[in-house]
């Protein structure tokens, strides 16, 4: 851990992502120094109700914090945020978020040259940034549990990853969603189905749209194209092995089933074809809810970051 008080420079830029269409990023960064070599690409959460600036406030810290990172690019995901907001349906899968994830990889090395790259992602970005990592390490391509129209490989300039917080399989995540909501006292559970009625099933916001697709109209009840995604059963193939370091962090307050952790981490040792490839780990903090970033836990949040970013670098500079 670190505490850089020196001043973050903040840009805005725009990226074109392969349907044309432009989405809308944000860069943080601190001065260079010989051991500030990482760039962190924060994939946000949704998918479709949420944009980058709900996990901001917590992860602009990072760079102050953890003396690794030079720099947190943020982006809003097509549909999202200052993007573009294009109506058609087709549009919003699971496989093209991975494409514009890739677009945004490819842009982040074009501005920094040989920084290394790390994905940092929250909640349904995680499961973005899951899809890329499993799709890559097989021959053939996996995508919402059905099949992609084409390979999607990890560029070479990603050196690791976190996910945070991220549901591991959508059909357990629901179930956990619909035994939370049961327990809930009768006015509260009437808030959150209006709710889901006003910002989801009724509503004409293109966010709404994109939830649909891929969630369905509540998330007790998942019926979109996610409904049968499962990184634990991708994860059961021998041939899905991360190909870089990977950090699985949630917090035992979380809504996601934190259970699962520790075996995706399991799986993804066992399957490691030989010793010495790429390690996953997993972390349960305890106390730490959906956004262990801020708070109480932030402190613990980071160190457990910054603490796995200090191996991944230890390790590339002994290989």
């Amino acid at each position: 851990m670190s505490d850089d008080n020196t001043t973050a420079t903040t840009t805005t830029f725009h990226i074109t992502i392969p349907s044309g269409f432009k989405i809308f990023a944000r860069e943080v960064a601190k001065p260079e120094r010989v051991n500030r070599n990482i760039i962190a690409i924060v994939i946000h959460g949704g998918p479709g109700l949420s944009d980058h600036s709900e996990s901001f406030p917590g992860l602009c810290q990072a760079p102050s914090l953890i003396s690794s990172i030079h720099a947190m690019v943020f982006y809003d995901q097509l549909g999202c945020g200052e993007s573009d907001k294009p109506r058609n349906p087709d549009l919003y899968s699971l496989e093209n978020y991975v494409k514009e994830l890739i677009c945004v990889i490819d842009t982040v090395r074009s501005r920094h040259g040989d920084k290394q790259i790390c994905l940092w992602g929250h909640s349904w970005g995680g499961q973005i940034v899951l899809e890329l990592l499993l799709s890559s390490s097989s021959s053939s391509t996996f995508c919402s549990g059905g099949r992609c129209d084409e390979l999607l490989l990890l560029p070479p300039s990603v050196q690791c990853a976190v996910v945070s917080n991220a549901p591991l399989d959508e059909k357990t995540y629901g179930r956990k969603q619909a035994r939370l909501r049961l327990n809930l006292d009768d006015a509260t559970r009437a808030f959150y189905e209006e709710e889901e009625k006003e910002i989801v099933l009724n509503s004409d916001s293109v966010g709404g749209l994109v939830y649909r697709k891929l969630i369905g109209i509540s998330e007790t009840n998942i019926t979109g194209t996610m409904a049968n995604w499962s990184a634990l059963s991708l994860l059961k193939d021998e041939r899905a092995v991360p190909p870089v370091p990977c950090l699985l962090v949630t917090g035992d307050d979380d809504t996601v089933p934190y259970e699962e952790y520790p075996m995706a981490s399991s799986l993804a040792m066992a399957n490691r074809p030989v010793e010495g490839a790429p390690f996953c780990r997993s972390v349960v903090l305890e106390g730490a809810g959906h956004g262990p970033f801020f708070g109480e836990t932030s402190e613990m949040y980071f160190k457990c970051v910054g603490e796995f970013l200090d191996e991944v670098i230890l390790v590339a500079d002994h290989s």
